[in-house]
């Protein structure tokens, strides 16, 4: 495969992103598509990727009755003591019990639909979340559902302190009273391994996605006490260490050295796939307000290295059908796009190109052919994993600087 400049197609995106919420929305009673069994994450992934390219899929498709409607049929009734709770739960078909993931998707959703963080069911919220929190002695865990009591991922205790983040935007005591934030830190001060990074439990193998957990975990617990004293033990060196050391160059670009690509993997010694692109970027990001020291943008912004890091990301674009796919594009592959590798995909370009393209050293004719296509894409803010107009972390950290 040549390694040419690659280009952001967005109207093909459009496209890709317009089927496949047709079929998510026309095949709901048989449900047999890319959502099938996950139509509450489905949604998020296309309605947060849609807005990030500036394009409103609700109303282009005229779908927004139909689509409130199916999201209210997600709804399930849980009792806890007193009054039942109306929870998201992952489809409006199945009668699956609400877990955090779903929740959170949910929740992320309302954020998008309604151009704010909503204040609304928050009693439920946090009584749920609460009801589904586990005391280990001086740690806290979060478990996945009422019905399924997985615990010690690192999953759930990301997903249920940005609901509490979300949700409790106008008074973070209130996340204080359901998380108690001293145990949540004991526990991640537990899980990182002696690499630096993070994996799904105590002593699993490092891997970029539950990293990114853990560090978006670090970085809720920080913005929410701006005037707290708290007591973050990681040793932040080796897990900066361990993020850049994900970049490795992209396998289907390794034999002409002038023309590499850069990608990212998950794991050390496995092959690169599109979506730790997102998982690594944000996390690299939100190290540099947790820990100042670990400023990377110097190193992404490099010439040399930002440009490869682009187009490593292009390389997984479709250029048939639109979309993003787990491996790199080749004509005759079978690899197909998919919903996830997408949003994830359109949230990585969103990421380096509206925060290092900013840096001095971008300054370059080099990268204007590369990035002018970029324009489109609306910024993103790595905590929340929302476009930053929906999110509040830009408000909160505006405001910690004036402290």
């Amino acid at each position: 495969m040549n390694n040419l400049l690659q280009t952001f197609n967005l109207e093909l995106h459009k496209e890709y992103l317009t089927a496949t919420t047709n079929r998510a929305i026309n095949s709901n009673g048989s449900f047999q598509t890319e959502f099938n069994s996950v139509f509450i994450h489905g949604m998020y992934w296309v309605l947060c990727c849609s807005n990030l390219i500036k394009f409103d899929i609700l109303n282009e498709l005229n779908i927004k009755e139909v689509f409130n409607h199916l999201l209210e049929k997600c709804k399930r009734e849980l009792c806890l003591d007193g009054p039942s709770l109306n929870i998201y739960s992952i489809n409006p078909s199945d009668l699956v019990s609400p877990s955090i993931l779903s929740l959170l998707s949910g929740t992320q959703i309302n954020a998008l639909k309604k151009n704010r963080i909503v204040e609304s069911n928050i009693h439920a919220t946090n009584k749920f979340i609460k009801s589904l929190s586990i005391f280990k002695f001086d740690k806290m865990y979060i478990n996945h559902s009422k019905n399924c009591l997985i615990q010690q991922d690192i999953r759930f205790v990301y997903s249920a302190l940005l609901i509490s983040y979300l949700s409790n935007s106008l008074d973070f005591s209130r996340i204080k009273q359901t998380l108690p934030i001293s145990k949540l830190i004991n526990l991640l001060n537990d899980l990182q391994n002696k690499d630096g990074g993070f994996g799904r439990r105590k002593n699993d193998e490092s891997h970029a996605g539950y990293t990114f957990c853990a560090v978006a975990s670090v970085a809720i617990i920080k913005l929410i006490s701006v005037d707290d004293d708290i007591n973050i033990m990681l040793n932040f060196n080796r897990l900066n260490r361990w993020l850049l050391k994900r970049v490795i160059v992209s396998e289907s670009h390794i034999m002409s050295p002038m023309d590499q690509s850069y990608c990212f993997n998950g794991r050390t010694g496995k092959k690169c796939d599109v979506c730790y692109s997102w998982w690594v970027t944000a996390s690299l990001k939100m190290l540099e307000y947790i820990n100042p020291e670990s400023n990377n943008a110097n190193f992404i912004s490099n010439p040399k290295v930002f440009g490869k890091l682009i187009n490593g990301v292009l390389c997984h674009q479709n250029n048939i059908y639109g979309g993003f796919q787990k491996t790199p594009f080749i004509f005759d592959c079978r690899d197909h796009s998919d919903p996830l590798h997408t949003f994830l995909s359109i949230s990585a370009l969103s990421l380096l190109t509206n925060n290092y393209l900013e840096h001095p050293d971008s300054n370059s004719h080099k990268f204007t052919r590369l990035t002018e296509s970029f324009n489109s894409i609306s910024k993103i803010d790595p905590v929340s994993v929302l476009p930053e107009v929906f999110s509040i972390t830009s408000d909160i950290l505006a405001k910690s600087t004036q402290i």
